[in-house]
């Protein structure tokens, strides 16, 4: 046992942690521009998917090998000398990556079926289209334009319908080639009657023509069997991502008796995929549509903006100082393949902010809406709400392997989804900052390496289960202790002593009169979720914390009334903002009201103020703290002041609190757990519960 520095008559245990076992987290390079060749012939079965830094194992596999990702078909490893997995590669658009050949081939022949990344059918504008024949030339009721014109009929008319001839087609018109993945059918919907079935689809350059045969002019890009049933709309995807300015729909079979058919269509919709992600890094875009390239412009932002004041832009690509072409921005109107390249930027015209919110898409209604079943859907809970954020909502996603996280801010609701749909289309994420449901991809957001990564840079406060370096536990710095239902106390989170003491108080934020409050030098109080002094908020952000002044200005912390009082043994920070005022000149005191008690020292007017080193020493503990004193999650360790090799800890139930960091706000916290005397020296809780502490196993924790 180690006793607390200028504390009598109490001690605190300090526990000795066993880790689980730590996995290695070297990244490796981002890999080559190349996709996969052929000649790897590497099997799903001979590579053991066990759990790693990224879900998946080289175990089985060569350096030099490629394994499938584990939630995108798009996507692929390359394993390293050490047989990890180095950074994700990515298949051109319109390829999947196919484990049993090792290489990418168009998606419709990988047999892959993961969630893969968020996508959204986005409607193409179809600027006219020709058939082969119209029903009885009944141009005013069935002729093509009814096929395209964005309504649905349920009558006998007002949709597009052939002659009863064989090989009967429908040819739509782009007034540009545009790059799509699919087409959107609706069948007849006015009488019980046969629906679309065995048609072939062509896309390409070329206008159809002709009649009575067979259509050869474009590439073949699907076929659908059918029968579609009364009113159905139904999607074809293409076995490719292909370039067209045409798309010809015809019937293929023949009827019992007959040799000719009818080909009938309430609406055709053209489906391209919509670029979602702002900025598209490391991504070069091959076979453009009236590219234009523009020389000098510096940054990415430039080229957005180049391409927003462009009215026939709709996509940019941008490639750095580094690249072949440095400084060079690309823009048009589409393209057919992305190609992974670490020198290149792109976007679609909407995406020109510099700085871009991570959700992917958005709604004003439930994505979830009418979906079913845990391995679908979850409802995650998000208590208490002020720990809750978009980030919270994403990591409580990520365990469950569901790979799309819905946020409400407004309601504080989190709901993560294995596949995203929406069946009326999906915005832009430019397009979202007004809308109630933010939609994020869990596979965007890099996992974590650990519990500590995880609560201070993520800023993840809430105890719960989570996935980190690829294995799936319990975090839970900030766990309150609590009974069980073996009616045993649990306090695992207060013997682990990491908790951002202030801000993942849950007291403070349900019962504010009981919480933690701030007073100034003159006394004046505030509550600390309900200060006008200081621009308090959760998650930090840089313009967020409180607001010092200078010595002449402290802040005094209260932990609560009745008194409660802290374990300190650090201070955490946003390092990124200490590091623009470095260094800070911090002064702390601290009162601990059983010390007061007990006449450790005198009562000074009820706020007495002691050195956290030295309790019978007034001055106060002061620390000058630059960046590089900061761990990598922001945590500075407070150190003896007469042996720096030894850490500090000290009880307090107020600290005062000053830093020399002008007029900017500064977010901090304590560092440690509430530590109640009574429960310490008695060994039991208020209801007689024994005291848990000094049990030696805390479990693991990572």
């Amino acid at each position: 046992m180690a006793r607390m520095a200028g504390h009598s008559g109490h001690y605190f245990t300090q526990c000795h942690v066993l880790f689980v076992s730590v996995i290695c987290l070297a990244r490796g390079p981002h890999g080559a521009t190349s996709q996969p060749s052929l000649n790897t012939t590497l099997t799903e079965n001979s590579i053991s998917l066990k759990r790693s830094k990224r879900g998946v194992s080289c175990s089985g596999a060569g350096a030099g090998d490629y394994i499938a990702h584990e939630n995108d078909c798009r996507k692929y490893y390359v394993c390293d000398d050490s047989l990890e997995p180095g950074e994700a590669q990515r298949c051109f658009l319109g390829k999947h990556f196919q484990s049993s050949s090792g290489s990418c081939v168009p998606s419709g022949e990988a047999g892959c079926s993961l969630p893969g990344p968020a996508t959204c059918d986005y409607h193409v504008v179809i600027e006219a289209a020709t058939s082969s024949s119209v029903f009885s030339n009944d141009l005013a009721n069935h002729a093509p334009k009814f096929a395209v014109d964005g309504l649905l009929s349920n009558t006998q008319y007002g949709f597009f319908m052939t002659d009863r001839f064989k090989y009967s087609w429908l040819d739509l018109h782009l007034a540009t080639p545009k790059r799509l993945i699919g087409i959107k059918l609706t069948s007849r919907s006015d009488m019980y009657i046969d629906g679309i079935e065995k048609i072939e689809i062509r896309a390409g350059m070329d206008p159809a023509s002709g009649t009575l045969a067979l259509l050869t002019h474009n590439e073949k890009v699907g076929y659908y069997e059918g029968p579609a049933a009364q009113g159905e709309t139904f999607t074809i995807m293409f076995d490719k991502t292909v370039m067209a300015k045409y798309v010809s729909i015809q019937l293929t079979y023949k009827l019992v008796g007959l040799t000719y058919g009818w080909l009938w269509v309430n609406e055709a919709v053209l489906v391209k995929e919509k670029v979602l992600i702002c900025p598209l890094k490391e991504s070069k875009f091959e076979q453009l549509v009236d590219p234009e390239t523009i020389n000098s412009i510096n940054t990415w932002q430039d080229c957005a903006a180049k391409c927003q004041a462009k009215t026939t832009c709709e996509y940019w690509n941008w490639e750095d100082a580094d690249g072949g072409n440095p400084n060079t921005c690309t823009l048009m109107a589409d393209y057919l393949e992305d190609l992974s390249h670490p020198n290149f930027v792109g976007g679609n015209s909407k995406c020109n902010e510099k700085t871009v919110d991570a959700w992917l898409t958005c709604s004003d209604t439930d994505p979830t809406e009418g979906i079913t079943g845990n391995a679908n859907v979850r409802q995650m809970q998000l208590l208490p709400t002020h720990l809750a954020h978009r980030v919270q909502c994403i990591e409580l996603c990520r365990p469950h392997g569901l790979m799309y996280a819905i946020f409400n801010s407004e309601e504080k609701k989190c709901s993560c989804l294995k596949k995203l749909t929406f069946p009326n289309g999906c915005l832009y994420p430019q397009e979202c900052a007004d809308k109630k449901y933010k939609v994020y991809s869990v596979s965007d957001v890099e996992e974590s390496p650990s519990c500590s990564h995880l609560y201070y840079q993520k800023q993840v406060l809430f105890w719960d289960f989570y996935q980190v370096a690829g294995l799936k536990l319990d975090c839970k710095f900030s766990l309150p202790k609590f009974k069980n239902q073996d009616d045993i106390w649990i306090q695992d989170g207060e013997k682990i002593a990491k908790s951002s003491i202030m801000f993942a108080d849950q007291l403070s934020r349900d019962n504010p009169d009981q919480g933690i409050y701030l007073t100034d030098k003159a006394l004046n109080e505030e509550k600390l979720w309900e200060s006008t002094t200081h621009p308090i908020q959760f998650p930090w952000t840089e313009s967020s914390g409180f607001i010092h002044g200078n010595h002449l200005v402290p802040i005094i912390f209260h932990f609560g009334r009745p008194e409660r009082s802290v374990i300190v043994w650090g201070l955490r920070f946003l390092k990124s903002q200490l590091i623009k005022n470095e260094p800070v000149t911090i002064n702390m005191w601290y009162t601990y009201y059983k010390d007061v008690e007990r006449e450790t020292y005198p009562d000074d007017g009820g706020h007495p103020l002691r050195h956290p080193n030295k309790a019978k020493d007034d001055e106060p503990l002061t620390l000058t703290i630059s960046g590089s004193d900061l761990d990598e999650h922001g945590i500075f360790y407070l150190k003896d002041v007469e042996d720096p090799n030894k850490p500090l800890m000290f009880v307090a139930s107020s600290i005062r609190f000053n830093a020399d960091y002008g007029d900017e706000p500064l977010n901090f916290d304590f560092v440690g757990s509430f530590f109640d005397f009574e429960v310490a020296a008695t060994g039991k809780h208020g209801d007689g519960g024994a005291d848990e502490w000094n049990t030696r196993d805390i479990n693991n924790f990572y």
